[in-house]
């Protein structure tokens, strides 16, 4: 229905803990494109598919709509 609506971003991870106890020098960056999408029912869901080229393709579910 509609999107995409393009996220890219990073700053939430900087300066924490990387799984070691020392803060990450270089935050990992997510960029994402958000789409709202219809199943065969008619629920509306909230979609997302990455666009890092190691997950390129996959799909995931970030909520549906009440």
């Amino acid at each position: 229905l509609v999107g995409p609506h393009r996220v890219e971003g990073g700053w939430w991870a900087s300066g924490q803990s990387g799984g070691t106890g020392a803060p990450q020098s270089h935050p990992q960056v997510a960029t994402r494109d958000y789409w709202i999408a219809l199943t065969e029912r008619g629920a509306a869901l909230w979609i997302f598919q990455t666009r890092l080229a190691a997950e390129a393709g996959h799909w995931f579910l970030h909520g549906h709509f009440a």
